[in-house]
């Protein structure tokens, strides 16, 4: 799931309990006249307690959000105009937890549903706070997060702070219910927060990131016809995200690809015509990579398995029948893992020249050792980053790294934000009633 979907689930959890009034009723307790009560005291309790377990859940994911963005925000001194909202909203936030009793809820309350419907609604908010917990942290890297993007995470925490504190006013009546420490300072912090990551453009993008599983390679015999294809290529896939490959493997999967990209062409002229051409050029582009990478070398690695299922896909569309309309659908999804493919082989070529995991042959000074009557020049192995003629590089960087790709608003983000955002401005905030510096 991405960031989008979670906070979107927050989001829809937090805008019905705001929109419920009379807490005690919902509870089992007493409200109008023509409704009798079904719970006693205790169980009120206890079902209080459960929602401030789930509302601690919350809590510290907006506090953990915000700190995970901060740094986009705090650049230079801290005591900058523009920094205060950030600093002081994390601060509010940690004197507010400080004052909470009620622990994390155990995983099976987060995974049993409720029966009463007002404790399920917390606890689908704090189901999704725990499913987007693995997007944040210091070392989180799924929501690629920049400025822009950070401020769409900051508004979205800030604006769950002041709904938890509206909604701990309204739960005043709840046997045994414990208030957030200092209210009005945090709502006044967090509403600040809010308005100052609305100040320039945020990127809506980041509802499209998130940790996503691994894909697991496809077992079992081949799929007839081009899904056997596809099969072998997602697998290789796979396996290239699993480890890099050797030198020697990574030759052998350009060679490959060369191949497989030829009999696509071949057999896209008959059920998809339109990706002719991009097949056509794709197979250029493997070609030049596989002469520019006769001469690369490193031990390094593995990616035995890639090989071997970049070599079935190839032997596998050469044996295909002729394409037909049918397979229109199977060919895009093969130009689908075409792209996937292209950026991992780039990354992994990237990635092995930096760390010097690939090496380059050169000509020395030297002669070296004697070959059928003839000395040639001594041959050495340098790291694929010093500066020698190397034509790998160039070819990965200008033609094979796929442009970054164009991420698309999502449209029931922007409805759900500005109905959460309604929904926060129709409700009485504390600090107009009371005195602002308690």
């Amino acid at each position: 799931m991405t960031y989008g979907d979670n906070v979107t689930d927050l989001r829809t959890a937090m805008t019905v309990l705001l929109k419920r009034h009379r807490i005690l009723q919902p509870l089992g307790g007493p409200g109008i006249y023509t409704v009798p009560e079904t719970t006693t005291v205790e169980e009120r309790r206890a079902m209080g307690e459960q929602i401030q377990r789930y509302r601690y859940v919350v809590l510290s994911w907006c506090a953990a959000a915000i700190d995970t963005v901060a740094p986009y925000f705090m650049v230079g001194l801290v005591a900058d105009k523009y920094n205060q909202p950030v600093s002081a909203l994390m601060y509010r936030l940690e004197v507010t937890a400080s004052g909470i009793t009620a622990g994390y809820p155990a995983m099976e309350e987060l995974a049993t549903p409720h029966s009463n419907k007002l404790v399920e609604t917390w606890r689908q908010a704090a189901k999704a706070c725990v499913l987007s917990e693995i997007d944040l942290g210091p070392s989180a890297t799924h929501l690629e997060l920049d400025a822009g993007r950070g401020r769409v995470v900051l508004k979205d925490a800030a604006d769950f702070v002041r709904g938890l504190v509206v909604l701990d006013a309204r739960y005043s009546n709840v046997p045994g219910w414990q208030h957030l420490k200092s209210p009005r300072r945090l709502e006044s912090s967090a509403e600040v927060a809010s308005i100052f990551a609305r100040w320039t453009e945020s990127d809506l993008a980041v509802d499209r990131a998130g940790w996503r599983p691994t894909p697991a390679a496809i077992k079992g015999p081949a799929l007839p016809g081009i899904g056997g294809v596809v099969q072998a290529q997602h697998n290789t896939l796979v396996d290239l995200c699993t480890a890099p490959p050797t030198a020697m493997n990574l030759r052998r999967i350009i060679h490959a690809q060369v191949r497989v990209a030829h009999e696509a062409g071949r057999h896209a002229a008959h059920a998809a015509p339109e990706l002719v051409e991009p097949f056509l050029t794709r197979e250029r582009t493997y070609q030049q990579l596989h002469i520019a990478a006769r001469n690369l070398g490193g031990l390094i690695g593995s990616g035995g398995q890639a090989a071997a299922e970049s070599a079935n896909a190839a032997e596998r569309l050469r044996r295909a029948p002729v394409s037909s309309t049918d397979d229109t659908a199977s060919l895009h999804e093969l130009a689908r893992l075409f792209t996937g493919v292209d950026a991992r082989i780039a990354a992994t070529i990237g990635h092995g020249c930096s760390e010097k995991l690939y090496l380059v042959s050169t000509s020395s000074h030297t002669l070296g050792d004697v070959i059928d009557g003839i000395r040639p020049p001594a041959k050495h192995w340098v790291p694929a980053t010093a500066r020698v003629p190397f034509d790998l590089l160039p070819i990965v960087r200008d033609r094979l790294q796929p442009p970054p790709a164009a991420t698309p608003v999502r449209q029931d983000s922007i409805v759900n934000r500005n109905d959460y955002d309604l929904t926060i401005a129709s409700q009485p905030s504390m600090r107009r009633n009371h005195n602002p510096t308690l």
